[in-house]
């Protein structure tokens, strides 16, 4: 009887780490989900304003790329996990760099503290570092 009950607790047991599992990759999505919401929203800003006055522009353009920069520490932290999330999204990413070159000032695009982890991402995408596959 007690080797029933372990057989059938280890099964419950290995149920509850899959629906675990199942959850922490809802959340995931969820949290990529408004941040990419977010992003989009502001990138209508972009198209939306017609010549805006430089101070509606830098806040715009701070506000729209800390919020990328927010996405890509998320992924490159590992806070969200899944690698698909950037494989995924690797044309926005790109897209978005383009936007980055195009409005940031040097300064502030040229400063290694600023937008760090966006950076990080962009340039892990266009150089990805060598797998054991191809060596």
């Amino acid at each position: 009887m007690a080797a029933v009950a372990a057989w059938l607790s280890r099964g419950q047991l290995a149920a509850a780490r899959a629906a675990a599992e199942i959850s922490a990759d809802v959340a995931q999505i969820q949290v990529f989900e408004n941040i990419f919401r977010d992003i989009q929203e502001q990138e209508q800003q972009f198209y939306g304003a017609r010549n805006p006055n430089p101070e509606d522009k830098a806040l715009r353009d701070r506000m729209f790329f800390n919020t990328v920069n927010y996405l890509a520490f998320l992924l490159d932290s590992r806070i969200l996990r899944k690698a698909e999330f950037i494989e995924y999204y690797r044309s926005a990413f790109l897209y978005w760099w383009t936007l980055f070159e195009r409005e940031v000032p040097d300064v502030d695009r040229n400063d290694p503290s600023k937008y760090e982890e966006f950076k990080r991402v962009v340039s892990d995408l266009r150089n990805p570092p060598p797998t054991f596959s191809s060596l």
